[in-house]
């Protein structure tokens, strides 16, 4: 081998991709392409803390804030930074950039992650805002300023981290969503229920079962209000678009992969055809054996880590070499989140999302949202355990993933569990 590894996206899952390979015995070079000018950094804080802190530091000194340590066993990295990939032709083994510059590789990490999604409505421009990058909540953070009118459309988790970041900011906060509740498909109806009372209470105004059909500006261009489908008008400073993610994938067309939705590989993270390339992150849409077949793009933290661990075993085994770790010893991918929202940190485990029916394992959900007392939801589907959500769980997290692991990989551990409508409704 002559050429190395090319790592393109350099968040946290190409980091780590790279940490691994190395972890894994792998010496030869390594490449890491990124679009954006910065080292590789942590995006939980950018709805939270980070909004905050930008308000009253320089861009380059909010990345030191969330930037994410270079260990020494990376050793020498051929950083790319500020350079984009636009297209790839894997029967020859080379990416694109966007300069022109063409680079040859004998493995191939793919790791670009997502961006945010637009709204379908034009209007405002000047006034709509995204967070993705630190570029995006450095240049939200200028903006929110006490008494400021903030909309934010979308209630997931970006959305809802939002709302509480600028509450406290002193910000008039509506969110809106087409769901009935915030995360509810997510959690279920009667948590979702939970958390939309609780940020009521913190002063969050919400628009729920209804849409953006209208964003109104002034003959400046500048945004004045929102139309919403139901016919309510919302005047506004700012519009916060936080409705979803796209994945990245237009720089691997033509290559007869499947990235409809992310880049389609193997529980191994290999992709079909091509066992010189992985996906990691949450570009990777990917099956997990601990639940069933189907293959899922899963866009939390922990799974730019996990997929970093089993694909570099995989890319290694691939290309003839051999990692310290076989890839039949690589441990289960348990995906895990966290959200904090105020003052409660909402913490889940396993697949939630896919279950029939919810009920409670630990604690009351109303003194959880209330006292700060712990709370944890169990998720079943046909009666088998697929995940866990908790406030104020911190100190049981590990139970409650061994919890999990013990229900997934054990025969005949279903039971029955009364169908309950109102901890079932948004559930799949």
């Amino acid at each position: 081998m002559t050429e190395g590894i090319v790592i393109v996206g350099s968040s946290l899952a190409g980091l780590r991709s790279a940490e691994q390979l190395r972890n894994q015995g792998w010496e030869g070079a390594i490449t890491l392409v990124g679009e954006e000018p910065y080292l590789p950094y942590n995006r939980p804080p950018l709805s939270k803390q980070a909004m905050v802190d930008a308000r009253t530091l320089s861009v380059e000194d909010l990345h030191e804030t969330v930037a994410l340590g270079l260990k020494p066993r990376l050793g020498e990295i051929d950083w790319r930074l500020g350079r984009r990939a636009v297209s790839s032709d894997m029967a020859n083994r080379r990416i694109t950039l966007d300069d022109g510059q063409a680079l040859d590789y004998d493995g191939l990490v793919i790791a670009t992650g997502l961006r945010s999604r637009s709204l379908p409505v034009s209007g405002g421009e000047s006034q709509r805002y995204c967070i993705r990058h630190l570029d995006d909540t450095w240049r939200l953070a200028q903006v929110l300023t006490p008494g400021c009118r903030v909309t934010i459309a979308g209630a997931g988790f970006i959305g809802c981290e939002l709302a509480a970041t600028a509450t406290r900011l002193g910000c008039q906060v509506n969110v809106i969503d087409a769901a009935p509740a915030p995360l509810v498909n997510v959690m279920g109806a009667t948590f979702a229920d939970g958390l939309l009372q609780y940020h009521q209470r913190h002063g969050v105004s919400f628009h729920l079962d209804t849409r953006i059909a209208e964003i109104g500006e002034d003959d400046q261009g500048t945004l004045q209000r929102v139309s919403l489908s139901n016919g309510v008008s919302i005047d506004t400073d700012i519009l916060v678009e936080a409705i979803g993610s796209q994945p990245n994938t237009e720089w691997l067309d033509g290559n007869g992969i499947d990235i409809t939705d992310g880049v389609h590989c193997r529980s191994d993270m290999s992709l079909p055809a091509h066992g010189n390339v992985i996906a990691v992150g949450d570009i990777a849409c990917f099956s997990n054996p601990l639940f069933d077949e189907v293959c899922r793009r899963i866009e939390h933290w922990n799974i730019a880590v996990e997929t970093a661990k089993k694909g570099a075993v995989t890319l290694l085994a691939n290309l003839g070499e051999t990692p310290r770790t076989r890839p039949e010893d690589t441990k289960p991918i348990v995906p895990s989140f966290w959200s904090d929202q105020f003052d409660i940190k909402i913490q889940g485990i396993g697949l939630p999302a896919i279950a029939d029916s919810a009920v409670p394992l630990d604690g009351d959900l109303h003194q959880g949202f209330s006292d700060g007392s712990p709370f944890a939801m169990g998720y079943y589907r046909a009666g088998r355990l697929t995940g866990i959500i908790s406030i104020h769980g911190e100190k049981k997290q590990l139970d409650y993933r061994n919890r999990l692991l013990d229900a997934l990989q054990t025969a005949d551990t279903a039971i029955n569990v009364a169908p309950t409508p109102t901890n079932t409704t948004g559930m799949a």
